[in-house]
């Protein structure tokens, strides 16, 4: 019986994952084989990875990894008694062709795609296995990761009410006003602990971030001080308490926590999940993982069907994750009518501000539920209690998909061809109607077909990759080139993006979500990334082709009219920009002219300094974005999506998208000469 097996399913796949931290030999010398063949086929992430940068994220692609496979799993064989790989080692030393490794800035991961659970006797050989959970939404989830019957995943038993769930306020203050940010919020639960004697517990995806918390009264709380905070929490001895890390196993009932806070999106530790992130049409992937990890947390603090909590949902991050209509729809029924209940809290909140301003919107919808307003209680119970439970629909679709990646899984280690068939034959529509979808299955058709025949699998591979960029760029020679866009209404693309909000206030968190990452400060990493999603917002088609295709710009923004070819110099110190950036942006020019030779580009540098050195020949016509250029530009995109937040999409016409661009000073004409200076 697996009881909560939503966290089943982290707990089991870490069973079957070696970690390595860079500060072990073993991890210094597997570093070394690949370091090669790596910097080779993406030189900028790999050293990223080479100077320890945590954003720096790498999947070693099958074709640089089987081959290295033998002498990995030599070096793994001579350390098989060390702590981190005693009980893994038995169960993939001779999976090791099939399982990926993620390359990041902390380490190494070796991990299996789909969890060998068959290895397991006691698991396998079960007559009976009961899987309980009260968070897992995608039922396909258990049939990949837990093996379970594709029948049963069909057919799951429910209850016929959520009349047991308890009493879950759910606030997001970004939602309510931007002024009341995550710094308002550590106040605020620190007068709610001090001043209105209520518990309240925050859960934080690191150790950092709870320390941040501690500066503001709380107990931050990592690894053995999690039992005796639980014991002061239920005691009354503790107000207030951050854990890091922690979205599971801990029970805080009545008393114990009033007042719980997600605070930002709860990655975990897993580099690759957090790599995952980065994948879109991964099936059953990071966006399911993360929805559980937050329903994880939502639970801790209401453990019966009497038991209420105000549940906050902090950070601009967050709030924009959570008003995305495609993740809305993982999240169990009773979670969703909570989550839809805060919305319309939202809103009655802002209709309440101007008597009082969003502080005093938001402690009072809070109090409501704190201190049992009767009013609050009764509409909970006709919202959400009263609301009669319809059949949750069962996607057999993915159900059936998930079961054929497990069947692949296990052909492949005596059959790589036909697991690779298997998966061909069954990813056609109407199962798999996504492109990105279909890019990632093509690419771990390919994965397999690698063993069997290496050629057609990189042909597979370069598929693949025209459906997904965001898959293994091929080896080179065997890349296919970017498709340009074409001429896609900007006014229709800015609404494809806002319409992607089930929340209005969710795209304006988006942008305040944007603008952290867009700082000088992060890491070329984060920064790149953030570049690229920006320029969805104001319409562009926004790609990395240097870790998209591993050669060209670190961004590409095209409009209709307009083509911008991107390079990032967040990190760059000095008070002029060298010479080695100029030939950087020459390269990236010729790879544009070959890939879009239709177009005419417009190089920019993102940097600092707006002067070349001068032995540095930098491209006619280049342009900088500087700080200050940029900070411009994202307040003009704030405005222009708080605007937009008006409305809904529905409301709106083309035109009336385009005049408010022009308004707030983010059309495409725009943006060279107003957000740009010229090179000195």
């Amino acid at each position: 019986m697996l009881d909560d097996a939503h966290a089943g399913i982290e707990e089991v796949r870490d069973a079957f994952t070696i970690r390595l931290p860079f500060k072990s030999d073993l991890a210094q010398r597997i570093r070394k084989l690949l370091e090669g063949p790596l910097r080779a086929w993406m030189p900028g992430i790999w050293t990223g990875v080479v100077r320890e940068d945590l954003a720096a994220l790498l999947e070693v692609p099958y074709w640089i990894w089987r081959p290295l496979v033998p002498d990995v799993r030599e070096l793994l064989a001579d350390h098989a008694k060390d702590d981190q790989l005693k009980f893994v080692w038995g169960h993939l030393r001779d999976r090791l062709e099939f399982c990926r490794c993620i390359v990041g800035g902390e380490g190494i991961e070796i991990t299996p795609d789909v969890p060998p659970v068959e290895a397991v006797r006691a698991f396998e050989e079960a007559k009976h296995r009961l899987f309980m959970s009260a968070t897992l939404a995608d039922d396909s989830a258990l049939v990949r990761e837990l093996g379970c019957a594709e029948d049963a995943a069909a057919a799951p038993v429910e209850p016929v009410s959520d009349a047991g769930v308890g009493e879950r306020m759910v606030l997001v203050p970004t939602l309510i006003d931007k002024t009341l940010t995550r710094e308002w919020l550590m106040t605020w639960c620190a007068n709610m602990a001090t001043k209105a004697k209520r518990a309240v517990v925050v859960l934080c995806p690191s150790k950092a971030m709870a320390n941040e918390w501690a500066k503001h009264g709380a107990k931050a709380v990592a690894g053995e001080d999690v039992d005796q905070t639980v014991i002061g929490l239920r005691d009354g001895t503790i107000k207030m308490a951050a854990f890091a890390n922690r979205y599971d196993g801990v029970d805080l009932p009545d008393d114990a926590c009033r007042v719980l806070v997600i605070d930002g999106m709860p990655f975990g530790e897993s580099m690759t999940t957090r790599h995952d992130a980065t994948i879109p049409g991964r099936p059953s992937a990071s966006q399911n993982r993360l929805v559980h990890r937050i329903e994880q947390g939502m639970g801790r603090a209401v453990r019966s069907h009497v038991d209420y909590a105000v549940v906050v949902l902090a950070g601009p991050d967050l709030a924009s994750f959570m008003s995305r209509g495609e993740v809305l729809t993982l999240f169990n029924p009773a979670t969703r009518a909570q989550l839809d209940l805060a919305r319309r809290l939202a809103d009655i909140s802002l209709a309440e501000t101007a008597s009082g301003g969003p502080e005093v919107a938001f402690t009072n919808l809070a109090l409501a539920c704190i201190k049992r307003d009767q009013s609050w209680k009764d509409f909970y119970d006709a919202e959400v209690r009263q609301v009669a439970k319809g059949k949750r629909p069962i996607n057999k679709e993915l159900i059936k998909l998930a079961a054929m990646e497990r069947t692949a899984a296990k052909l492949a280690l005596h059959d790589p061809q036909g697991a690779c068939d298997l998966i061909c034959q069954n990813t056609r529509p109407p199962l798999v109607n996504d492109d990105r979808a279909l890019g990632w299955y093509l690419q771990l058709a390919a994965s397999y077909q690698f063993s069997a025949n290496e050629a057609k699998a990189l042909k597979l591979q370069a598929g693949a990759h025209a459906k997904n960029h965001r898959v293994f760029a091929p080896p080179r020679g065997t890349a296919v080139r970017p498709a340009d866009p074409g001429r896609v209404e900007v006014p229709a693309a800015i609404l494809r993006w806002y319409a992607g909000f089930e929340n209005p206030n969710g795209a304006v968190a988006a942008v305040q979500a944007l603008r952290a990452r867009l700082s000088f400060g992060a890491s070329y990493v984060t920064f790149e990334r953030a570049v690229a999603e920006l320029a969805e917002v104001v319409g562009a088609a926004g790609s990395q082709p240097e870790s998209d295709f591993g050669e060209g710009p670190d961004d590409l923004w095209l409009w209709p009219d307009v083509s911008l070819v991107i390079e990032c110099k967040n990190e760059e110190a000095g008070t002029t920009l060298p010479k080695k950036h100029s030939g950087q942006l020459h390269d990236s020019l010729k790879w544009f002219k070959d890939s879009y030779p239709t177009r005419t580009p417009t190089p920019v540098i993102v940097a600092r300094a707006s002067t070349g050195h001068e032995k540095a020949h930098f491209p006619h016509g280049t342009r900088v974005i500087t700080p200050k250029k940029l900070e411009e530009f994202v307040d003009a995109v704030e405005k222009f999506v708080a605007a937009l937040a008006k409305r809904p999409p529905a409301q709106w016409k083309p035109n009336e998208v385009a005049q408010l661009a022009a308004q707030t000073g983010v059309a495409s004409e725009n943006f060279v000469g107003k957000y740009t200076v010229a090179l000195e």
